[in-house]
């Protein structure tokens, strides 16, 4: 259902298998600049507007730990809720 794991973990007979989604997207926000001059009580403010463009990460890990016999016994969802929700979803 996940695909080809990222990565196994084995810890004091422990056996966790786990998966790792990510994307990044881009988008513009709002930014005002101040700007100050002038001396003493003689001072003017000037605010500039504009957008700026940030980063955002979404991630989701889901780990899956198992007996010697590959049952379950735990599972651990973590991240971004709507990029675990594509991940468990079955794909259409």
């Amino acid at each position: 259902m996940f695909g080809e794991p990222t990565g196994e973990i084995h810890i004091g007979g422990r056996h966790t298998v786990f998966w790792q989604k990510s994307y990044t997207e881009q988008y513009a926000a709002p930014s005002v600049i101040r700007t100050v001059s002038g001396r003493d009580s003689q001072s003017a403010t000037q605010e500039t507007e504009s957008l700026k463009l940030k980063t955002r990460t979404h991630t989701c890990i889901v780990k899956l730990s198992v007996d010697d016999q590959r049952v379950i016994k735990d599972a651990v969802f973590d991240g971004d809720r709507t990029r675990c929700g594509e991940m468990i979803s079955p794909a259409s």
